[in-house]
């Protein structure tokens, strides 16, 4: 009797719903290496924030993922217009463009502004899957050194936020990073900045015009080298870094995989206006696996007419209920 009332409860719908009774620890990290300066960037828009004199209210974060380098700009909203205009003018302008720009699956990075301005400089667009911000990690991370960062110095000027930004981030880039153990500024610019401190210390005395085209020869050789040697160190150390990250994520992970055509519950916690949150099944579903991306993705059709979307395997589980979905098919 007990084990009939068990299995009933496994198989049933709303059940399932609202407490998965098989739910599975998380997957192991998955790891993307990348092997030089502007090869891959990631960008993301902290706030909203308190409205500035100048009317900004969003900070657009952009960081070169294999140098660290992280530029902060004020923008007053997060349309796509403004937030291209930025990316264009205040940092491809000044480093060139980057390989791949990677975002999370906000309007602003969806829009056809943003994408056209990606399909006309060449650039491939990638994403994360929806509400896994951990896939865009490095400036997730950076978002709340940032939030600390500004807490200290607008605590009590928050209408001046935006002020701080340039002398803050100028701190931060003159910082030994601790996945790649140099600095951003030594890694993207060849050299560790002049910093204020260092503007107090009197310069050597000039040469002559032959010596010092001699030293500039020689700068230019031996920055070329100390760029090579930092950067072969930097693969090295970020290696390093990905392992131990990955380490120690995956003690508490287990690999599993769906296969094509399973159905599944989806983890979907979105909120909805006028539906009491609390009391809402965050488990969706049944849907069906439509196809494997790799290890942790999977396309995931909703019904018949809607198109298939991304989700990591964190947030599907195994349906085992009785009501699979007659729209489905083998063939589409």
């Amino acid at each position: 009797m007990t084990e009939t009332i068990s299995s009933y409860c496994k198989t049933c719908d709303k059940c399932s719903a609202r407490n998965p009774p098989n739910k599975s620890k998380r997957a192991p990290l998955g790891q993307y290496l990348v092997g030089e300066p502007m090869e891959r960037i990631a960008v993301d828009i902290l706030g909203p924030l308190a409205v500035t004199e100048k009317g900004n209210r969003y900070v657009l974060v952009i960081c070169d993922l294999f140098t660290k380098w992280t530029e902060a700009f004020a923008i007053p909203n997060q349309e796509a217009s403004t937030v291209a205009r930025v990316m264009i003018d205040e940092f491809i302008c000044r480093f060139g463009t980057p390989l791949q720009i990677h975002s999370d699956q906000g309007r602003t990075f969806e829009s056809q502004i943003f994408q056209g301005m990606c399909e006309l400089l060449q650039i491939d667009k990638t994403r994360t899957t929806s509400q896994r911000p951990q896939a865009n990690g490095c400036v997730e991370r950076f978002n709340r050194t940032l939030g600390a960062m500004l807490t200290k110095y607008a605590e009590n000027e928050q209408k001046k936020w935006d002020e701080f930004l340039p002398q803050l981030m100028m701190g931060y880039r003159s910082s030994t990073h601790s996945s790649t153990n140099a600095t951003p500024n030594l890694l993207m610019l060849g050299r560790n900045v002049m910093m204020p401190m260092d503007a107090v210390i009197p310069r050597p005395p000039e040469h002559n015009s032959r010596v010092i085209e001699n030293e500039r020869e020689h700068y230019i050789r031996e920055l070329q080298t100390k760029l090579t040697k930092a950067h072969e160190i930097t693969r090295k150390n970020l290696k390093k870094s990905s392992d131990y990250q990955k380490k120690h994520y995956d003690i508490k992970s287990s690999k599993r995989s769906l296969e094509i055509g399973q159905a599944v519950w989806l983890y979907d916690a979105t909120r909805k206006v006028g539906v009491c949150h609390k009391l809402t099944s965050k488990w969706k579903g049944p849907y069906v696996v439509v196809k494997k991306i790799d290890d942790l993705t999977y396309m995931v059709k909703r019904s018949r007419k809607q198109l298939t979307k991304a989700y990591h395997i964190d947030r599907l589980l195994p349906y085992k209920g009785h009501n699979f979905p007659k729209w489905f098919t083998k063939s589409g």
